[in-house]
């Protein structure tokens, strides 16, 4: 890595309110999502994810946003993991009405969401807010 890089580096992270002043859409937590089969939620917040699943334990996994500037598709990554286990999560939102397949309630689902949790794929809505 190039020293320009490392200063660009640490210059982002010493202004993130900068950085997140230039991104597509804002970050603005939390971030409540669904999906069926299994039946699900997470909540997305600023360090934590919250994550149920039916006839399972809850799960806190600790990370934060992620931001692709590679394409404008991707409204928000959020990545992390679980402090107990290691196991990863990711979770893509897309800016894109989204149906609750179970519910039929397109508004407020402004976000198609792809959520990983080590080798498992969820597909759900999220949308914004508490």
């Amino acid at each position: 890595m190039s020293w320009k890089r490392v200063g660009a580096v640490i210059a982002l992270s010493l202004c993130w309110g900068c950085l997140r002043d230039r991104l597509p859409g804002e970050w603005d937590p939390p971030y409540r999502c669904q999906g069926n089969e299994p039946f699900w939620n997470l909540v997305l917040e600023d360090r934590e994810a919250h994550y149920r699943a039916l006839a399972q334990p809850a799960r806190v996994f600790h990370g934060g946003p992620r931001f692709d500037m590679r394409t404008e598709q991707v409204r928000l990554q959020w990545a992390g993991a679980e402090r107990s286990s290691g196991v990863a999560l990711q979770a893509s939102l897309h800016v894109e009405t989204c149906l609750d397949t179970m519910s039929d309630e397109t508004p407020p689902f402004a976000y198609r969401a792809e959520v990983r949790i080590g080798r498992e794929v969820l597909r759900g809505c999220c949308r914004r807010g508490g």
